[in-house]
């Protein structure tokens, strides 16, 4: 599957601790925080933009929900639902 977009992952810990701490930062993490954020006004609980559904439309059933406006984003993103495989 190709790449869509870069994220940088960085241990935040220091080396005199057990527990790691990780943080992933990238415009694709914003976005998925954003629509994760939208699946409370939705019946799904996985949402895509449009870029991972051109990835996984031959392989997954998704619903086109419409155009949201999220934070960071200049224009709306189409966000489509994928039903639960286990529902």
């Amino acid at each position: 599957m190709e790449r869509t977009s870069t994220v940088l992952q960085a241990d935040r810990s220091t080396l005199f601790l057990v527990d790691l701490e990780y943080t992933v930062i990238g415009d694709s993490v914003n976005l998925a925080s954003r629509l994760e954020g939208l699946t409370k006004n939705h019946p799904y609980k996985i949402l895509i933009n449009d870029r991972i559904y051109e990835q996984v439309k031959d392989q997954f059933v998704c619903g086109l929900l419409g155009e949201e406006y999220v934070k960071g984003k200049a224009q709306a993103v189409r966000v489509y639902g994928v039903p639960d495989p286990l529902a």
